[in-house]
């Protein structure tokens, strides 16, 4: 462990002071410059536990300090990033939730679970200079099987969220690697920043798409593997959703104080995936193989810091989107379709039945 010395708190002063006056750029040459990504838990180690002859000169180290120095250096970099100058920070950002965490101290433990929580909402959040490039007229589409749950959502105009363990594909969302490697870590050395950090990243839950954009392509609803394998082998339905213009999924993701939540389209890519140890956020969550291409998938990325559930639901309204219309697998049954109806009646919603081409032996079109 690196001694604390005079000079080396005088550099985290200077650090503290870039902060306070939001010259976050400054402050990430600092760290870069001087090496101070390892020192800061250091420096907290000492200040926190033992008495420390440097206490006057690093006394800026209290509450204040935290909440000032996290509020502003979040706004800058994400959580993982390829980007050298981001990566600094947030290795100091990263170790000093750990540093708290393992403090025997609930004050402290706290402090460190709100750290990587505005991390992981940070992570999540997007500037919206970023998103110039929205698909316009862009709609969703997301194959189901008929079961309670759906009936639930449409009847209460939600959206069910999953926890992305429970994909079909096992290596969907390279997010997951960072948590087991976090998890073997936590067996070998059982320290609450780490558990915490674990916890928060486990709290991002998915909802996938097929997404339609222009009219030309081939509209997602006609795609017989999709409603293979994803609706009960055409026994289910396939909901298109809208999306507002204005929806914070769209633009910064804003959806309360707790919650983010932001839609893109999917990448593919022929595999490996290098592994690297940080992963920006189209890595974490928007890369699959090519081999899954036919899906063109758009995702969605929630985290709310206050549900921890493995399945829950959220607003369609607080996603800035709602169901436009409802499309009936070819062997739907007559009762399911009725069901649905009956729950729908009075939303805006059209019923749309599909059947055989009889023209064709595999092709599946609109019933007229």
């Amino acid at each position: 462990m690196r001694k604390v010395c005079k000079e080396d708190s005088q550099k985290i002063l200077q650090l503290y002071s870039l902060i306070k006056e939001g010259k976050i750029d400054s402050a990430l040459s600092v760290i870069r410059k001087e090496k101070l990504q390892g020192l800061i838990p250091n420096v907290l180690n000492q200040y926190i536990s033992v008495p420390n002859p440097e206490k006057e000169i690093i006394a800026p180290f209290d509450d204040s300090y935290y909440k000032k120095f996290i509020s502003e250096f979040l706004k800058y970099p994400p959580l993982f990033s390829y980007d050298t100058k981001q990566t600094k920070g947030i290795s100091v950002l990263t170790e000093l939730s750990k540093t708290l965490g393992d403090f025997d101290d609930s004050f402290w433990r706290k402090e460190s679970q709100k750290f990587m929580q505005l991390f992981v909402l940070n992570f999540i959040s997007r500037e919206k200079k970023r998103n110039t490039n929205k698909p316009k007229d862009l709609k969703l589409f997301c194959f189901r099987r008929i079961s309670d749950y759906l009936l639930s959502e449409i009847s209460d105009n939600s959206l069910r969220l999953s926890t992305p363990e429970s994909f079909n594909d096992p290596f969907d969302c390279l997010i997951l690697v960072p948590i087991r490697e976090r998890l073997d870590e936590v067996k070998r050395k059982p320290t609450y920043g780490v558990h915490t950090y674990v916890e928060e990243l486990q709290k991002i839950r998915v909802c996938c798409f097929a997404g339609w954009s222009k009219p030309k392509a081939p509209a997602p609803y006609l795609n017989t593997l999709m409603w293979a394998h994803y609706a009960e082998s055409h026994k289910g339905i396939c909901i298109e959703y809208s999306i507002e213009e204005n929806s914070p999924l769209l633009n910064n993701g804003f959806i309360s104080e707790d919650a983010r939540g932001r839609l893109d389209k999917v990448q593919y890519k022929d595999p490996p995936t290098e592994t690297k140890e940080h992963l920006n956020y189209t890595d974490c969550f928007l890369v699959k193989d090519k081999a899954w291409k036919y899906e063109r998938e758009y995702r969605l990325v929630y985290y709310d810091t206050k549900r921890e559930d493995l399945f829950y639901t959220v607003p369609l309204s607080a996603l800035g989107m709602r169901i436009s219309s409802i499309y009936f697998g070819i062997n739907c049954n007559n009762g399911n379709k009725r069901l649905i109806k009956k729950i729908m009646d009075g939303e805006k919603v059209k019923f749309i039945e599909l059947e055989r081409d009889k023209g064709t032996m595999n092709i599946i079109k609109v019933k007229e």
